[in-house]
């Protein structure tokens, strides 16, 4: 035991340094075991909700007929989810790691649809319906 104040405070001096350590290391551990947690269930809604902004706006709006046709709609969309999942190399939103969360969110932002599927897009907006009356509305 330490006999005069000096070793004892000394001593307080070293705990104190010993404690701050641990706790530091504590600390690194939580951060990074919480950084391979999964998204959490308001993590994934935003990404689905900027999934949907984003496809949106590559269909031309909510009233553009790419928009109404269902079958390319859907296909804007299963390929922006295919992006993320292979990036990622996981079949679900839930199992990106938290720590990707906004590698995530830029993917979604910076997503460009395939030419294919652009070109599809651009058709079915450019589509202009035929008018099939004659110049008196009779259709004869």
């Amino acid at each position: 035991l330490p006999n005069s104040p000096k070793e004892i405070l000394k001593l307080i001096v070293q705990a104190n340094e010993e404690t701050d350590k641990k706790v530091e290391e504590l600390r690194e551990d939580v951060n990074s075991k919480f950084k391979e947690m999964p998204l959490f269930n308001n993590e994934c809604q935003s990404m689905e909700k900027a999934v949907r902004k984003k496809g949106t706006a590559i269909l031309g709006g909510y009233h553009s007929p790419a928009y109404n046709n269902r079958s390319t709609r859907q296909k804007v969309y299963e390929d922006i989810h295919r992006q993320i999942k292979r990036e990622f190399g996981v079949s679900s939103y839930k199992d990106i790691k938290r720590e990707y969360h906004s590698g995530a969110m830029e993917i979604i932002s910076n997503y460009s649809a395939p030419v294919v599927l652009r070109d599809e897009i651009n058709r079915i907006n450019n589509q202009q319906s035929m008018d099939l009356t004659d110049d008196y509305g009779t259709g004869k």
